[in-house]
C-alpha cells in the first residue's frame, strides 16, 4: 500500500514539472519537462494520468484483498484442521483406555470362552439353525460371526478337537437369496470362507455351517432345518 502512494506522488509532481512549449515545427505544443515547479498552472494531460493511476490503485487493492482473504481461509483451515486432529488423538486415547480396562476386566459367562474380547460356547446339543439362534439369543447373545481367518480357525480348531460334526454358525441368506447376512446384522463382506463350489444350494438351503468333511469345516449351505452343533457367541 506505501508503495502505491510514494508512486502517485511521483507521478504527480512529475507531471507539475512539465510545461506545454511550442514545438519548432510548428503551432502545436509538447509536454517538456521543467524544473521549476509551477503549481499555479495545470498539469500536461493530468487526467489521463490521474485515470491510469486510479486503474493501478484500483487493481492493487483489489490483489491486497484477494491476499487478505487467502490468507484469512489459510488460518480458518489450519485451525479447522488441527481441531480435528486434537478430537481424533483423544478419541485414540480415549479407545485405547477401553481396550486395556476390557483386557484387564473381561469375564466369561460359565461354559463360554474368551477368544480376541469375544466370548464363545461350543454346543453339547444339536438344533435346527432357528432353535440355535433362540437358544443363543436366550442367553444374551447369538450365533457365531466368523469375520476374520483367526476367528475361522480358533473356532474350527475346537471342533476338530472336540465335538469334529458339522456346526452352525450365524450366517444365512433367509431375507434375500444370494444375500448372506450375519447374526449381528451385518452383510458378509468379501468372498468367505467357503468350501468348494459353494454356496450351491439356491432358495432350497439358506443357512450356513463348518463342513465336517471334505470341506475340512470351511462353509457350506444347507436346509435349515437341519440339526447341527452350534456356536454362540458374546461380546466381552
Amino acid at each position: 500500500m506505501l508503495l502505491v502512494c510514494l508512486v502517485l506522488v511521483v507521478f504527480a509532481i512529475g507531471c507539475q514539472g512539465r510545461r506545454a512549449v511550442p514545438d519548432d515545427g510548428g503551432s502545436e505544443e509538447k509536454c517538456v519537462c521543467n524544473p521549476v515547479v509551477n503549481v499555479g498552472s495545470p498539469p500536461c494531460n493530468y487526467d489521463g494520468h490521474m485515470a491510469d493511476l486510479q486503474t493501478v490503485l484500483i487493481a492493487q487493492q483489489a490483489h491486497i484483498t484477494r491476499l487478505q482473504n487467502n490468507s484469512k481461509g489459510s488460518e480458518s483451515l489450519l485451525a479447522e484442521q488441527k481441531k480435528i486432529t486434537d478430537s481424533l488423538k483423544e478419541r485414540v486415547e480415549q479407545l485405547e483406555e477401553r481396550i486395556m480396562s476390557k483386557d484387564a476386566v473381561i469375564t466369561c459367562p460359565a461354559r463360554y470362552e474368551l477368544f480376541k474380547g469375544t466370548c464363545y460356547r461350543f454346543s453339547t446339543d444339536q438344533k435346527p439353525f432357528n432353535e440355535s439362534q433362540h437358544t443363543c439369543n436366550e442367553e444374551g447373545g447369538r450365533l457365531a460371526t466368523v469375520k476374520t481367518n483367526e476367528t475361522h480357525n480358533f473356532l474350527t480348531n475346537h471342533v476338530r478337537a472336540t465335538t469334529k460334526a458339522h456346526t452352525w454358525i450365524g450366517l444365512s441368506d433367509v431375507e434375500t437369496e444370494g444375500l448372506w447376512v450375519w447374526d449381528d446384522g451385518t452383510v458378509l463382506v468379501g468372498d468367505g470362507i467357503w468350501g468348494t463350489n459353494e454356496p450351491n444350494g439356491g432358495t432350497r438351503e439358506n443357512c450356513v455351517h463348518f463342513y465336517h468333511g471334505v470341506y475340512n469345516y470351511r462353509w457350506n449351505d444347507v436346509p435349515c432345518a437341519r440339526s447341527y452343533f452350534y456356536i454362540c457367541e458374546i461380546q466381552g
